[in-house]
């Protein structure tokens, strides 16, 4: 069964200097391959959000880039670089990964 799964940019799918985190965009293309319905937001927004997602050749593995706290459903698994709560299963990837429970 698929899930839907939300990645950050800022911290998450690229570092402060602007550096792809090619761990994070790796768990973002598995996710793709393994069926999951792909979201990419960001504070900065959608325009910023999607040239992101181009700028890292991600289009196709992304089902939607849609504003961050605005999605259709929410989602099963998010990843971020901050303590967040938006889905039902939260994965922190900031210096030490590790899963939020609450």
């Amino acid at each position: 069964m698929s899930k839907t799964v939300a990645f950050d940019v800022d911290g998450t799918l690229i570092d402060f200097d602007d550096n792809p985190r090619e761990e994070i965009i790796a768990k973002l293309r598995q996710h793709a391959i393994n069926g999951d319905i792909v979201y990419v937001w960001s504070g900065g927004g959608i325009d910023y959000a999607q040239r992101v997602v181009s700028r890292l050749h991600l289009d196709r593995y992304v089902d939607a880039v849609i504003a961050k706290q605005r999605y259709p459903t929410l989602p099963d698994i998010t990843y971020d670089d901050m303590v967040i709560k938006l889905g039902k299963r939260n994965i922190h990837v900031g210096p030490f990964e590790h899963e939020e429970r609450w």
